[in-house]
């Protein structure tokens, strides 16, 4: 059993990583809290982000660097930042439950994670880990 379970949580890591936009999550917490730990998880692995609890994410966007060293491009920054602020809002502020915008929300997303692709593929970058996580 544990060989197997173990398989599936691989087949399923897989499967998650490739099934696309996060516009795939139905539920707007669900959309926003799973969008930003994707976000940690590749600014850590492939863009030398410090990892563990010690930063929060918008310290980890200030310290992610490319793979040539230079800081992220302006614009992504933005966007970044921009989806943290959405998330502290949905998990501090007790009358944020939803997206006022949840296309441009997943918009913002999609066009974040494409241009970390762009940037440096799975499997490149400081940990040289690529960028599945399990969710």
């Amino acid at each position: 059993q544990g060989m197997g379970a173990a398989l599936t949580t691989a087949q399923s890591c897989v499967s998650e990583a490739s099934s696309g936009s996060v516009g795939r999550y139905t539920n707007d917490f669900e959309l926003v809290v799973r969008a930003s730990k994707e976000l940690e998880d590749v600014l850590e692995k492939r863009f030398g982000s410090p990892d563990g609890k010690d930063q929060g994410l918008h310290d980890k966007i200030s310290a992610a660097r490319s793979p040539d060293g230079e800081p992220l491009p302006d614009a992504l920054v933005r966007k970044m930042r921009f989806v943290v602020t959405v998330r502290n809002k949905v998990v501090h502020e007790r009358d944020f439950n939803s997206l006022p915008d949840r296309a441009g929300f997943v918009e913002a997303c999609d066009s974040i994670f494409a241009e970390l692709d762009r940037l440096a593929p799975a499997g490149e970058g400081p940990s040289g880990a690529g960028a599945c996580a399990v969710m």
